[in-house]
């Protein structure tokens, strides 16, 4: 929960734009700190890289004004795309996937 004074300290933007996307479209969203992903090493000079073109791309959106968009890599090269569509998009795993039974087989859990 953000207290009266959150923008007074560093850092907190991405729970208050998570917190403002979910009341302008109505639907649940979520912040994420990259720096918590589980991975299995240190972010590769790829990582940064993309992590560096997708912020670049982000502040041209905002330049923009497109509020109501996100930065996505479309190789060869990055868009705005609308969080409507992203959100409407929605793509699904299969329970019995390949993907499922490896993250399980790591002991991975997904609430079952």
């Amino acid at each position: 929960h953000m207290g009266a004074g959150y923008m007074d300290k560093l850092g907190g933007i991405a729970e208050k734009l998570a917190h403002d996307i979910e009341h302008k479209i109505g639907k649940q969203s979520r912040h994420m700190v990259l720096g918590h992903l589980q991975r299995g090493g240190g972010p590769t000079h790829g990582d940064r890289l993309l992590g560096l073109r997708l912020g670049v791309k982000a502040v041209e959106i905002v330049e923009q004004g497109l509020f109501d968009h996100m930065a996505a890599s479309t190789p060869p090269g990055l868009t705005a795309v609308p969080l409507r569509k992203v959100i409407e998009g929605l793509k699904t795993v299969s329970l019995h996937s390949d993907l499922i039974r490896s993250a399980r087989n790591l002991g991975i859990s997904f609430g079952s």
